[in-house]
């Protein structure tokens, strides 16, 4: 599996999310998932893979099934724990074409996998 960087934007992307996870409201969230999926540039791409390889670490016990199955956010779960970069960036691609409010969806459902 290949160290993908965390870019800048996705490091402060992260630590608005971490501060909103701990005194923020629903609201709060859904407006950082909202402002990360209306854009499918590098930068922000770089928020999923990272929120993507926090997730995967953040219950490394479970399994696909307790992921949420066939989900693209299961799916990217999963393939971030096999370490496998092809289907990584197939499903990357998958949510880069994919329309905002779908890519907001995916993004809600890393945070409420991290967040359990």
């Amino acid at each position: 599996m290949t160290e993908r960087p965390i870019s800048i934007r996705a490091q402060v992307a992260l630590a608005d999310l971490a501060v909103i996870l701990h005194g923020g409201t629903r609201d709060d969230v859904d407006r950082w998932a909202t402002k990360y999926s209306w854009s499918d540039s590098k930068r922000d791409v770089g928020v999923l893979v990272a929120l993507t390889e926090l997730a995967a670490r953040a219950h490394p016990g479970e399994n696909e099934n307790e992921t949420g199955g066939s989900s693209l956010a299961a799916q990217l779960i999963a393939a971030q724990r096999a370490g496998d970069d092809p289907v990584i960036d197939a499903l990357v691609q998958i949510w880069v074409e994919s329309p905002p409010p779908t890519r907001a969806e995916v993004l809600h459902e890393l945070i409420r996998f991290l967040s359990r």
